[in-house]
């Protein structure tokens, strides 16, 4: 059971101006942290297992039209789907790439170009 602030998740943004829906959640198999996607905001949020949270993305829409589903392989890779939303449902593929041990502050960007076939979404 995790309670997860939007307070946290709001401040981490600093603009102020989000929606915070969780619609799917994953473990990470390697770094075992939650990570937790909200489709409404366009947003994925990682947190400790005890629920509080570490980083935050901006999910890009043109990649993530409606994030609703997450999934990790065992090498680490993060699997997102997007619900076909007056199109194609995707899933695009993130490969895994250790975190650097400070995290930068703020908001970042979430960017793919991989979908889960290797090609450009």
């Amino acid at each position: 059971f995790y309670t997860i602030s939007f307070k946290e998740v709001n401040d981490r943004l600093k603009d102020g101006r989000t929606e915070f829906k969780p619609s799917a959640a994953a473990i990470h198999p390697l770094e075992r942290r939650l990570y937790i996607l909200s489709s409404a905001g366009h947003l994925l949020v990682v947190t400790d297992l005890r629920g509080k949270v570490q980083e935050t993305y901006r999910l890009n829409p043109s990649f993530y039209p409606q994030a609703e589903g997450i999934a990790f392989a065992t090498n680490g890779d993060m699997y997102i789907s997007n619900e076909a939303k007056l199109g194609k449902a995707t899933l695009l593929r993130i490969p895994y790439q250790p975190r650097p041990k400070a995290p930068a502050a703020g908001p970042r960007t979430l960017k793919s170009k991989t979908a889960a076939n290797g090609a450009a979404p």
